[in-house]
C-alpha cells in the first residue's frame, strides 16, 4: 500500500472515530472536530474534500446516516429514537437526508431490509465454498475506503459520484467536459480567433442536454498548463478535457483537437482539421458533432437539423461577428462602440444573421446598464429588445437572445416574461451557467426559493469557480433558512474564495439570518475592509448593531446617509428594522421605491416580513409587479397599529 494511501486512510479513520464518539451529541460542530484533529477549518475541509469529494458537514452527515442505517437494520428503536441516537436534531430533517442518501424513507428502508432478511432465511443455504457469507455491521465509510485502497484510488471518482440507494444500484450521470483555452499561432491580427472559436465550440456543446460543459470562466482561472488537467479534475470532477491549437493565415486555418480522459490522462480522441478560411462556419458544427459522438452522445433529429443549418453563408460576416464579440468582452466604452460597428458590418453582409443581431442586442444592453450615455438608457434598452427579437425571428433556437430579453424584462419588472424568457433560453442552452443563475435570481425575486436553489445549484456546477454565482447560492440558501446547505457551499468555496469580500459578505449575511449578530458583525467588517466601495455588508452590520441594542451607532449611521438617494433610503429602512421600528422602516422603504429602488428580494426578505400586510407595503409590491407573487399570511392586526408616531427618531 502506498504511503500516501496509508496516511489518507489513517486520517479518515481517525476522523470517523472522533465523529462516532460524539454521535449522540447533536451540537457536535465542525469547530469541535477541528480542535480534536488539530487543523483549521479550511485545512480540514481541503483534506476531506481531496479524499472523499465531500464537504466536512456532508462527511459528518454521511457517518451519522450510516450509523442510523445500522440501527434501523439491527435494533427496534423507532424512527425518532434513531434520529436522536445519531445526533439528528429533527426527525423530519433526518428522514429527508436519509431519502437523499438511500432513496427510501427510514421506515420503508427498515421494512424492505427485514423482508429481504426473512426471504434469505427461508431460502435453502448454499455451500460456503461457492457463496460468500453476507457482510453485516460494516459501515459505508469502511467499505468505501477498503475498495479505494485495493484499487489504488483509481475508482474514487466513480464511487463518489454514485448515490447510494437501498438496492445499491449505481446511478449514472451526464459526462462533464471542460474546454481549455486554445493556443494560437500565426497572424497576430487573427489571435482573437482562438478565444472566439473555443467559445463557439463550447456554445455548440452546451446545447446537448446529456452533456455538461464547465464554463470557461472557471477553466481559465487555472493558469499553470502543466498542472491544468490534474487541477481541473480535482477541482471540478471533470471526466474529459478538450484542448486545442489553432494556426491561421490569410487563406487557411489548421485546428488540432485532443479529448483527454482526466482519470488516466489518456487521449481518447484526436483530430486535425485543415480548412480554408471560407469553410470556417461549417467547421464549427462539424467539430461539435464529432466531439459529441466521441462522448457517446445521441444527436436528436431536431438538433441534427439545427447543426446542418449554417448560421451564415458569409465567412466575412462570421469573422466580423467573432471580432465584435471579442471586443465586447472588455465592457470598455470604446470597445463596445467598436464592437457595435463589427456587428453592424456583419449584418450588412448578411441581413438575416441571428448571432449578429444577438451581439448587437447585448452591446446595447451593456451600454444601457453601464450608463455610458445616461440620457439614452431607455433608448438603448429599446434597441436591445428590438435586436434580440430580430435574432429570434431569424433563428428560433437562439437561446442567447432569449436570455437578453430576460435581462431586459427584469429591469422592467415584467416577471412572468422574465421567467418565460429565461426558461426558453435554458431549454435551448441547458449548460449556460449564467442563464441558470439569472433565472435563479428571478425565482428568488418572485418568492420561489425552492426553484431558485435548484437553478443556482446547476449554475454552480457548470461554473465551479465563479464567485458571484456561489455568493448568490449562499444568499438564497440562507433566505430559505437552509443553513446546512449555505454552510456546505461556504466550505466548498473556501479554498478559492476565503479571501474574497464576497465570501465574508455572504458569511455575515448567513450569521445575520441565524441570529448570530456578533459573528455577523465581524464578517461584515471584514467584507467592508476588503472592499470599502461595496456597501451591502455595511448595511447588514448596522442592522445587527440595532438588533443588539446599539441604537446610538445605528442613528449615527442613518444620519450619514442621503435621503435623496433611493439606495440610501433602502439602507435606512433596513437600519430602522434592526432597531425594531417598522413604521420608520416602512416609511423609508416607500421613499426608496418612489426613487426607483427596492430590495431585489423584497418578497422573501425576513427583515421586512412583518410589513407584508401593510397597505403601503402591498402598494410597493404592486408598483413593481410583485403583488401577484405574494399573499399576506400574517395576522390581520397591523404591526404598526400599536406604535406611536412620535417615537420615530429621524424624519
Amino acid at each position: 500500500m502506498a504511503e500516501q494511501e496509508i496516511t489518507e486512510h489513517n486520517f479518515l479513520k481517525k476522523l470517523t472515530r472522533i465523529i462516532e464518539d460524539n454521535l449522540q451529541n447533536e451540537d457536535f460542530s465542525i469547530e469541535q472536530l477541528c480542535q480534536a484533529i488539530n487543523l483549521s477549518r479550511a485545512q480540514l475541509h481541503r483534506k476531506i474534500k481531496a479524499s472523499t469529494l465531500l464537504s466536512t458537514s456532508l462527511f459528518i452527515r454521511k457517518i451519522r446516516l450510516e450509523k442510523a442505517k445500522e440501527l434501523l437494520e439491527h435494533s427496534d428503536h423507532n424512527i425518532s429514537e434513531v434520529a436522536y441516537l445519531t445526533g439528528n436534531k429533527s426527525p423530519q430533517n433526518f428522514s429527508k437526508y436519509f431519502i437523499e442518501a438511500y432513496g427510501l424513507s427510514p421506515s420503508k428502508y427498515r421494512k424492505a431490509f427485514r423482508e429481504k432478511q426473512q426471504q434469505e432465511d427461508q431460502e435453502p443455504k448454499k455451500p460456503a465454498a461457492t457463496v460468500l457469507a453476507p457482510i453485516r455491521n460494516i459501515s459505508f465509510i469502511t467499505i468505501g475506503l477498503s475498495c479505494l485502497l485495493v484499487l489504488g484510488f483509481l475508482s474514487r471518482k466513480n464511487w463518489l459520484s454514485s448515490q447510494a440507494t437501498a438496492s445499491s444500484r449505481f446511478v449514472e450521470r451526464a459526462p462533464l467536459i471542460a474546454i481549455l483555452p486554445f493556443q494560437h499561432s500565426g497572424q497576430a491580427s487573427n489571435a482573437f480567433l482562438s478565444e472566439e472559436l473555443e467559445k463557439d465550440l463550447l456554445h455548440q456543446l452546451s446545447q446537448f442536454e446529456n452533456l455538461k460543459v464547465v464554463s470557461e470562466s472557471s477553466t481559465t482561472q487555472i493558469k499553470d498548463p502543466t498542472e491544468r488537467i490534474q487541477q481541473i479534475g480535482a477541482s471540478f470532477g471533470v471526466d474529459y478535457v478538450l484542448q486545442g491549437s489553432i494556426q491561421s493565415n490569410k487563406t487557411k486555418i489548421n485546428i488540432s483537437l485532443q479529448l483527454i480522459s482526466v482519470g488516466d490522462h489518456q487521449v481518447v480522441w484526436s483530430k486535425k482539421y485543415t480548412r480554408s478560411q471560407k469553410a470556417l462556419v461549417a467547421l464549427q458544427t462539424e467539430m461539435a458533432r464529432t466531439i459529441a459522438l466521441a462522448l457517446n452522445q445521441t444527436i436528436p433529429p431536431a438538433y441534427e437539423q439545427q447543426l446542418e443549418k449554417e448560421p451564415t453563408t458569409s465567412t466575412k460576416a462570421y469573422t466580423a461577428m467573432l471580432r465584435g464579440r471579442h471586443l465586447m468582452r472588455s465592457r470598455i466604452k470604446d470597445d463596445l462602440l467598436r464592437s457595435q460597428q463589427q456587428f453592424e458590418m456583419a449584418l450588412n453582409l448578411d441581413p438575416e444573421y441571428s448571432e449578429a443581431y444577438e451581439g448587437l442586442a447585448r452591446v446595447y444592453h451593456l451600454i444601457a446598464n453601464l450608463r455610458y450615455f445616461p440620457e439614452k438608457t431607455a433608448f438603448h434598452n429599446q434597441l436591445a429588445e428590438k435586436n434580440a427579437l430580430k435574432a429570434i425571428q431569424f433563428d428560433r433556437s437562439n437561446g442567447g437572445a432569449y436570455a437578453i430579453l430576460g435581462g431586459l424584462y427584469t429591469d422592467q419588472h415584467r416577471w412572468e416574461e422574465v421567467i418565460s424568457a429565461y426558461k426558453i433560453a435554458i431549454d435551448l442552452q441547458p449548460n449556460d451557467a449564467l442563464t441558470n443563475y439569472w433565472l435563479s435570481l428571478a425565482m428568488r425575486s418572485t418568492g420561489d426559493l425552492e426553484q431558485a436553489i435548484l437553478y443556482n445549484k446547476k449554475a454552480s456546477e457548470l461554473d465551479p469557480l465563479h464567485p458571484v454565482i456561489h455568493a448568490g447560492y449562499v444568499y438564497t440558501a440562507a433566505l430559505a433558512e437552509n443553513y446546512d446547505l449555505a454552510e456546505d457551499i461556504l466550505q466548498n468555496v473556501a479554498p478559492f474564495m476565503e479571501n474574497s469580500f464576497l465570501y465574508s459578505m455572504v458569511n455575515g449575511n448567513l450569521m445575520l439570518r441565524k441570529g448570530e449578530f456578533e459573528q455577523a458583525i465581524i464578517a461584515c467588517e471584514k467584507a467592508s475592509k476588503l472592499n470599502p466601495t461595496f456597501k451591502h455588508a455595511e448595511s447588514d452590520k448596522f442592522y445587527c448593531l440595532g438588533k443588539l441594542g446599539n441604537q446610538q451607532a445605528v442613528l449615527k449611521y442613518i444620519q450619514s446617509l442621503d435621503s435623496s438617494k433611493g439606495i440610501d433610503c433602502l439602507r435606512m429602512a433596513k437600519a430602522y428594522m434592526g432597531m425594531d421600528d417598522p413604521q420608520s422602516g416602512l416609511s423609508y422603504l416607500k421613499k426608496a421605491a418612489e426613487l426607483g429602488v427596492i430590495s431585489d428580494d423584497l418578497i422573501v426578505e425576513p427583515i421586512f416580513s412583518i410589513l407584508q400586510e401593510e397597505p403601503e407595503f402591498r402598494a410597493i409590491l404592486k408598483q413593481y409587479n410583485l403583488d401577484q407573487f405574494s399573499t399576506p399570511t400574517r395576522p390581520s392586526q397591523s404591526p404598526l397599529s400599536s406604535i406611536n408616531p412620535a417615537d420615530a427618531t429621524i424624519n
